[in-house]
């Protein structure tokens, strides 16, 4: 258990003070020193989700897709880089949907204006890709989906760095 019992008011203004405000300000400040230098941010939220929904969330007890890609139904970040995100992650074989069923959290509604330069786009990663959920231990496809999210990630600073020459 993370918390044997429940926190405290004090505890929970303290951790929202001290960590939830100075973290979302930091990013803030790094986001707008990003735009500054190179007149665009492209901000790739990473998330963590089950294999299967449940009653509790929005698309109920069915399987998932691998890759969840997010972009607030197009309004966080420009058509170009979503489309080449969920193109990337398919050519690794993966499957990919768009916006189902999550389209992106408060912090790409935080961080997201395209209008502006500021693209923001979540993505949640099945985790059966990479866990044993119920021990929840790490499984036998751990290292394949590294080396995969390294290779993305280099494809994504390639395309980045190509439109800034």
């Amino acid at each position: 258990e993370v918390h044997a019992e429940k926190l405290t008011v004090a505890e929970v203004r303290w951790r929202i003070d001290n960590v939830y405000w100075p973290y979302h300000q930091a990013l803030r400040a790094e986001l707008d020193r990003v735009r500054a230098q190179f007149g665009f941010v492209w901000h790739i939220d990473w998330h963590s989700m089950k294999s299967v929904g449940n009653k509790m969330t929005p698309d109920g007890a069915r399987r998932r897709a691998d890759f969840v890609v997010g972009d607030l139904d197009g309004a966080s970040a420009e058509r170009d880089l979503v489309e080449f995100i969920v193109a990337s992650l398919r050519d690794f074989g993966y499957r990919v949907a768009l916006n189902d069923p999550y389209r992106g959290a408060a912090i790409v509604r935080r961080s997201a204006a395209p209008e502006r330069g500021f693209h923001s786009v979540q993505i949640e990663i099945n985790r059966a890709l990479y866990l044993e959920e119920a021990a929840v231990e790490r499984s036998a496809g751990f290292e394949k989906l590294r080396g995969d999210i390294a290779s993305f990630t280099m494809r994504l600073v390639d395309a980045a760095r190509s439109r800034v020459s």
